[in-house]
């Protein structure tokens, strides 16, 4: 495990909520510079093609029901199709394995619609608001949310893939 002492005391206190659920052969979608355990396939628009593969996280590389889990830390809100790139997640995870995502809440992002603010945001949700889209997908039941103690900054859901492609 990868933990930045106090340099992001977010992105640590966001691990210590879905651990459990990142066991197997994993894949991290839009892991930039980290990823919680250097075993895990990492994918991302800039990766450099030999730690991190460089290409889409709406469109992966990979076969069907290939990975025991997916992770996304505050990626999925880079997307312009969030059903799209759900169910493409979907796809390449095993049955019962684990979409686990890590979106800040869109409430108490610094700067929101300020041009300081990331503007590379396509996205940006509540808890309640991203829980009404993944009821709109097929196959998975959400197993487990938390919304994270540091002002609330963030929140997880994680879904379970319950049958094959």
């Amino acid at each position: 495990m990868r933990y930045y002492p106090d340099v992001d005391k977010y992105w640590n206190k966001e691990m210590e909520y879905i651990l459990g659920y990142l066991y197997g052969f994993g894949l991290d979608i839009g892991c930039g510079e980290r990823t919680p355990f250097p075993h895990i396939i990492c994918i991302d628009k800039n990766g450099d093609g030999k730690r991190v593969i460089k290409g889409k996280g709406d469109k992966l590389p990979f076969s069907a029901n290939h990975f025991d889990f997916v992770y996304s830390g505050h990626s999925l809100e880079h997307f312009e199709n969030t059903v799209g790139t759900l169910q493409e997640w979907i796809r390449v995870v095993k049955p019962l394995g684990y979409i686990v995502i890590v979106s800040p809440d869109r409430r108490y992002i610094p700067n929101r619609h300020n041009p300081a603010g990331d503007p590379q945001h396509r996205q940006e949700w509540t808890y309640e608001e991203l829980r009404e889209i993944t009821k709109l997908l097929d196959n998975v039941v959400q197993v487990n949310r938390n919304i994270i103690a540091l002002n609330q900054w963030s929140f997880t859901i994680v879904l379970r893939k319950t049958k094959c492609n």
